[in-house]
């Protein structure tokens, strides 16, 4: 299944990967997941999972934020 404008559509085929458009570029350790479709010159950065459409142009990055709490005793 792929989705298309948030619709589920059949591709007809057993296995799916991800559809990859012109000058796209994809980061190290990121995974596409199956039915991902990149379009030409997106970007995704490195460690980032996708999911989904990235339209043309445009850049996934994550915005992962670190927490700072206090250690307690043991």
């Amino acid at each position: 299944m792929v989705e298309i404008n948030g619709v589920p559509t059949d591709s007809g085929l057993r296995k799916f990967g991800a559809l990859v458009g012109d000058g796209a570029e994809v980061g190290c350790n990121a995974v596409l997941n199956p039915g991902s479709i990149l379009g030409r010159g997106a970007m995704i950065y490195p460690n980032v999972f996708w999911r989904g459409v990235l339209p043309a142009g445009s850049i996934a990055k994550n915005r992962a934020t670190v927490e700072v709490i206090a250690k307690t005793a043991a």
